[in-house]
């Protein structure tokens, strides 16, 4: 699995993680941390991560995906309430 798969797994949508974790985690996993922090950019410009700066930190999580939903998904989410 690539690095950039990876780090997206570890990422959550409730919780902003700080990147420096995320360079210690490809340290102890045979990668550069620097490679980490270029893989998450790449996530971010990507829309896949959002990114937060606070007093000099980089935070990052999941974003958050609306849910879409097709019409037949919803006519049976309907049907099934009446059921």
């Amino acid at each position: 699995m690539s690095l950039k798969t990876q780090l997206k797994s570890l990422c959550r949508v409730d919780k902003y993680i700080n990147g420096g974790e995320f360079e210690r985690w490809a340290l102890e996993h045979g990668f550069k941390a620097s490679n980490a922090s270029r893989r998450l950019r790449e996530l971010e410009n990507e829309g896949v991560v959002e990114k937060k700066i606070e007093a000099g930190s980089v935070w990052y999580r999941l974003k958050a995906t609306p849910q879409v939903f097709k019409p037949e998904t919803i006519i049976a989410q309907r049907v099934l309430k009446l059921i």
